[in-house]
């Protein structure tokens, strides 16, 4: 007589079993971030400070370095050098306070008051400036010191000779604030030529008690200088407007 095969069956363990496979399949699925408002500021905040830097790095990278940039003075020609002797009496127009003294002083103003127009100024290692209304984009205007300390030194012979008549000149170029700036000016151009030339004295008699005097002149001692009239004619060459200005009003 055979038997027969008897298995136990438990639905309390096939229920165990489905609800184990049931929980895994919910720990595997992807479940939705929810994300704070801390954790997005922090986030775009470290977004932000990484395309800083990153911008910063490619500048720097594109940027010319002031190595491979033209010196601002090869936009000139090798201007030559001439001896000058300045004579007794050559220059007496520049010492008169009339109408024949503003002529000479104001006949020193290249046309275009030294304003010349430098195109791709960017190809150079000096700093930008405004385009001064001449119409290109890819130029920038600027103005030869030479003519500025003219200004400068014309308009102290302007306030000068007001002080002269015993009057004032109630503009701008007579203001405390102007006439600082262009002591200043002179000052910086002194000093950049620094001109070396050795100048004698003239006797001029003695005093009373018996000490001789002297008198440094300028006159008759030989300058080595640069050619005004070849740095006035490159100017006007080069002008970046038409322009016949006055000392006072360059």
């Amino acid at each position: 007589m055979s038997q027969k095969n008897t298995y136990d069956y438990s639905p309390a363990s096939q229920d165990e079993l489905d609800s184990t496979f049931d929980n895994e399949d919910i720990s595997s699925s992807p479940r939705q971030r929810c994300w704070s408002p801390k954790a997005i500021f922090a986030n775009a905040l470290l977004a932000f400070i990484s395309i800083l830097f990153l911008s910063f790095a490619v500048y720097q990278m594109l940027r010319p370095s002031s190595s491979s940039l033209l010196s601002p003075d090869s936009f000139f020609p090798s201007f030559p050098n001439v001896k000058m002797k300045f004579i007794e009496g050559e220059h007496n127009d520049f010492m008169r306070f009339d109408e024949v003294g503003d002529a000479a002083w104001n006949g020193m103003i290249p046309n275009g008051a030294g304003y010349v127009k430098v195109d791709r100024p960017r190809r150079y290692d000096m700093e930008p400036s405004v385009p001064y209304g001449v119409g290109d984009e890819d130029a920038e205007v600027y103005q030869a010191s030479v003519v500025h300390q003219l200004h400068c030194l014309g308009t102290l012979r302007l306030v000068l000779a007001a002080y002269a008549r015993n009057e004032r000149l109630e503009n701008y170029y007579d203001s405390d604030l102007h006439m600082r700036h262009c002591l200043n000016i002179l000052r910086q151009g002194i000093i950049c030529a620094a001109d070396p030339t050795l100048a004698f004295s003239k006797p001029m008699g003695k005093t009373e008690d018996g000490l001789f005097k002297a008198k440094f002149t300028n006159i008759g001692t030989v300058h080595t200088c640069r050619s005004w009239d070849a740095v006035k004619n490159f100017l006007v060459q080069h002008r970046a407007m038409d322009w016949n200005g006055t000392v006072g009003t360059t």
